[in-house]
């Protein structure tokens, strides 16, 4: 059985919102011939202040948290890159390690 992990609660419980466009496409199944290079993602506070451990964006985005519940329950068919997120109008990145 697969599922496919979606939220939309940005609005409900005022959570961040990342606005990027992406060349790339995340939910084909398909691995990428050439690994991801850092990107940042500019987070918009006017959507909310509290990261949630999943974004449901145009770059799936996961906190080092659900990678690691993945990981424990016996996920193995995803590949994670690194990622800076910067919230609009702050200089402070916050870094997204990689297991």
């Amino acid at each position: 059985m697969y599922y496919f992990c979606r939220q939309n609660l940005f609005e409900e419980t005022n959570t961040l919102e990342i606005v990027t466009p992406t060349d790339r496409i995340w939910i084909s199944g398909k691995k990428f011939s050439e690994p991801v290079s850092q990107r940042t993602l500019d987070l918009d506070p006017e959507y909310g202040t509290e990261l949630a451990d999943f974004f449901d964006t145009s770059w799936p985005v996961m906190s080092d948290k659900l990678i690691q519940a993945f990981s424990e329950i016996g996920v193995k068919n995803f590949d994670s890159y690194p990622m800076i997120l910067r919230r609009v109008g702050l200089v402070k990145n916050i870094i997204i390690s990689v297991p």
